[in-house]
C-alpha cells in the first residue's frame, strides 16, 4: 500500500469550538533533566489494541491526559502498551500529540491524569533504561564539538543497573569502549572526530541515535528520525531500526512515514489525541482509520501498473 499525505495549513486556534490544537512555544530553553537524556480530538474507528500485561513490560500507559498551559489538551485517555523486541510506527498529523506522549513517558513532561510504567517503574526511576533521540531541530548545530562528544554525552546520568539515586561518575575506559560501540553500529566511526556542524541530515540523525544507544537503554524513545532524509538514509536507517529490534530493543519511533511503516514495522499506532488505532499495521492502516486520524486529509495512491495509475500518468 502507497500512501501520501495531504497538508492543509492551520493556524492556532482554527477550527471548531472545542478543536484549538496544543502547540507548545517554540524557542524554550531545554530542562536540565530532557538535556540529560538527550543523551485535534477526532471520532475513534475501530481499532485492534495489542494489550501486554506481563510484569516485566516495557512501558505501559493507562487513562493518559496531557496538555500546556490555558487549557490546550494534547493527549485524551492514551492507553496501550509496548512488549519486549517491538518496532513500533508512531504516526499522527502535527499537533496530534506524538512529541508529548514521548516527553511524558519520559517523565519531561507531567500528566493531568493517568499512569506511565517503565518495567513496572514510574518514568523517574525506569527512564534509566530508555534512550531518546529528539527532532534534529531541536539541536544546536553551530555548538563546537565532535561527533564522538555527543554520543559520549549519552553516557551521563543514570544508567541501567545503577541505582535511581547515582547520578554522576567520572567516565573511563569502558565508556569510550561503548562510545565506539555506538559509533560502529550508526555506522558514524569515520566521522568520530567530525564537528557536528559538517554532518548530513542522516549523519545527524543517526549521531543522535548512537547517542541514545549510548546509555544502553532497554527502550528507544525516536521523535521523526527521518524526516527529511532521501532514499538512501532512509533505508539505512530503518536497516539500523529492525538491527536493534532483533537485538529485543523495544522502538518506538514518530513519523509521518506510512510507507514504511508498513513495510518494515511490526505495529503502528495511530495518534489523534486519542489512540485512533493500534496494532499490526495492515490491520490499523486502513481507509477507515487514517480518516479518522487525519481529518480527511489522505491521499491514496493505487499501486503502481495498476490501470488508475496509468490513467493519472497518461490522461
Amino acid at each position: 500500500m502507497r500512501l501520501a499525505l495531504q497538508r492543509r495549513q492551520r493556524t492556532r486556534g482554527s477550527g471548531e469550538k472545542g478543536e484549538r490544537l496544543a502547540v507548545p512555544a517554540g524557542g524554550s530553553r531545554l530542562r536540565e533533566e530532557e538535556y540529560l537524556l538527550m543523551g485535534e480530538t477526532a471520532a475513534p474507528a475501530p481499532s485492534l489494541h495489542v494489550e501486554v500485561e506481563a510484569e516485566e513490560t516495557p512501558v505501559k500507559v493507562r487513562g493518559l491526559w496531557a496538555g500546556y498551559t490555558g487549557g490546550h489538551v494534547a493527549l485524551e485517555d492514551v492507553s496501550f502498551s509496548l512488549e519486549r523486541g517491538s518496532l513500533v510506527g508512531l504516526a499522527g498529523p502535527n499537533g496530534s500529540g506524538k512529541s508529548t506522549l514521548l516527553k511524558v513517558i519520559l517523565g519531561l513532561h507531567r500528566p493531568w491524569r493517568g499512569s506511565v510504567h517503565l518495567f513496572g517503574e514510574t518514568p523517574a526511576s525506569g527512564r534509566r533504561r530508555l534512550g531518546y533521540a529528539p527532532q534534529s531541530e531541536l539541536v544546536d548545530w553551530s555548538f563546537p564539538v565532535t561527533v564522538a562528544d555527543v554520543v559520549g554525552m549519552g553516557r551521563i546520568g543514570p544508567m541501567p543497573g545503577w541505582p535511581a539515586r547515582r547520578l554522576w561518575r567520572r567516565s573511563g575506559w569502558e565508556d569510550g569502549r561503548i562510545v565506539r560501540q555506538c559509533l560502529e553500529r550508526a555506522h558514524l566511526e569515520h566521522l568520530a572526530k567530525r564537528a557536528i556542524g559538517e554532518l548530513s541530515g542522516g549523519e545527524q540523525r543517526r549521531m543522535l541515535i548512537a547517542r541514545a544507544l549510548a546509555r544502553e537503554p532497554d527502550i528507544l524513545l525516536l521523535d521523526e528520525p527521518m524526516a527529511g532524509l532521501d532514499a538512501a538514509s532512509q533505508h539505512d536507517m530503518l536497516h539500523l531500526f529492525e538491527d536493534l529490534r532483533d537485538d529485543g530493543k523495544t522502538l518506538l519511533v514518530s513519523t509521518h512515514d506510512l510507507s514504511f511503516v508498513v513495510e518494515c514495522f511490526n505495529l503502528a499506532l495511530l495518534l489523534h489525541r486519542r489512540v485512533i488505532a493500534y496494532g499490526p499495521p495492515s490491520q490499523v492502516l486502513t481507509r477507515e482509520n487514517l480518516n479518522a486520524t487525519y481529518e480527511g486529509n489522505v491521499l491514496f495512491l493505487p499501486p503502481e501498473g495498476s490501470d488508475s495509475s496509468r490513467q493519472r500518468r497518461h490522461g
